[in-house]
């Protein structure tokens, strides 16, 4: 917030929901106009609101704010298919393990283990799993997940390869 002209502090109140009726946080001995405090839970919305004072008395308070804390995606961890793994199927399913703090996945695919020559990079799904007809027949293939929230994205998870075994009739 903007310093208020003859403030000499300001209390500071911080709480749960928008009715100001949960609160997590009260400091009336603020003297300055930036405040950081540790956060222990993580994608959580709070609202906060101030006032300023001095010697003659408290000002009205500030219109509340909300602002919401997120924490980064975890690694997603691959499941399906196993490292290096030699499959027939009639189409490609990978499985990877729900990441926290992660709403979105993006999925590469590369023909190659230095990871420079995409075959598929989507960053648009949301489930901890894709389904694609996309076979190159006797050909290693490296796939890679991270998750991603509204602020950022995670780490990558390891790098597996596996390879399409094309079935001759």
């Amino acid at each position: 917030w903007y310093r208020a002209p003859y403030a000499q502090h300001y209390l500071l109140e911080v709480f749960a929901d928008s009715l100001l009726s949960a609160p997590l946080y009260f400091d009336s001995t603020i003297t300055d106009t930036l405040v950081g405090r540790q956060v222990q839970s993580r994608d959580t919305t709070v609202y906060w609101r101030v006032k300023a004072g001095n010697q003659y008395g408290w000002g009205p308070y500030s219109v509340a704010r909300r602002f919401t804390f997120f924490s980064n995606p975890a690694t997603p961890t691959l499941v399906y298919p196993p490292p290096d793994a030699v499959l027939s199927d009639t189409m490609m399913t990978l499985v990877w393990n729900h990441a926290p703090f992660a709403y979105k996945y993006l999925v590469e695919l590369y023909v190659d283990s230095a990871l420079a020559t995409p075959l598929l990079i989507d960053s648009l799904v949301t489930d901890s799993f894709l389904v694609s007809y996309l076979q190159p027949a006797d050909t290693a293939i490296f796939w890679r997940v991270k998750g991603g929230n509204r602020i950022d994205w995670g780490q990558y998870s390891e790098t597996r390869s596996f390879v399409f075994y094309s079935i001759s009739d």
